[in-house]
């Protein structure tokens, strides 16, 4: 509630926007301590792949709360979708066959992406935009295995309260790529900056919270 008012300017506001990314790195490291906990707690595989994609998720965050580098935190999450995708494998057993094969075609669309748009001048950073549909399709596959494996259990609405923070980073990043009517930029650059942590640390505890 805290960053989510001090998003709005209704609290903090002579900090600046700074003090509500320091409340929001506090919350994310709050739950990977809570990640931890259930691991001293239960200390299964679970709850060791579980810290291990809090950990991922806690350094990307850094990179994109405090720094203008989107490359390390977007590796990184993409890490983080492996961690969630093996998290499903060992819960339910599902054939590791089909996980290394959702990642050799996530690798090969990667690839793929990154070769077209290097060969277009004045392509914005064909390595990122790849990593972006690299990530993309994985987040993909991993929603459509969690409500075909888990249903609508809390990790499957977690990761779909952090699909939905993914779908409004998307849009708040879309102006500095095309050119956008003046609501619609309005909308993308303040209504999606404040929907994005409105549905990503709910969805992060709720992922937390299924180990429990």
């Amino acid at each position: 509630m805290c960053f989510l008012l001090a998003d709005l300017g209704l609290v903090f506001s002579f900090a600046g926007p700074a003090f509500s990314s320091i409340l929001k790195y506090i919350s994310i490291c709050s739950v990977f301590a809570g990640a931890v906990y259930l691991e001293i707690k239960k200390k299964t595989v679970q709850t060791r792949i579980l810290c291990a994609a809090l950990a991922f998720t806690v350094f990307a965050d850094y990179f994109l709360l405090f720094t203008e580098d989107m490359l390390p935190g977007l590796c990184s999450f993409c890490i983080v979708q492996i961690f969630y995708m093996y998290l499903t494998d060992v819960r339910f057993g599902i054939k590791k066959q089909r996980l290394g094969l959702s990642a050799l075609i996530a690798l090969g669309i990667f690839l793929l992406i990154w070769m077209i748009i290097r060969n277009f001048r004045g392509a914005p950073e064909p390595m990122l935009i790849a990593i972006v549909v690299f990530y993309a399709v994985l987040f993909v596959s991993n929603i459509i295995l969690c409500i075909k494996i888990r249903h609508f259990d809390r990790f499957t609405i977690g990761m779909l309260l952090f699909f939905a923070c993914d779908i409004n980073v998307l849009l708040y990043n879309l102006p500095l790529f095309f050119s956008l009517g003046e609501g619609f930029r309005f909308f993308c650059l303040n209504i999606a900056a404040f929907l994005m942590w409105f549905f990503y640390l709910p969805g992060k505890i709720l992922i937390v919270s299924s180990e429990l």
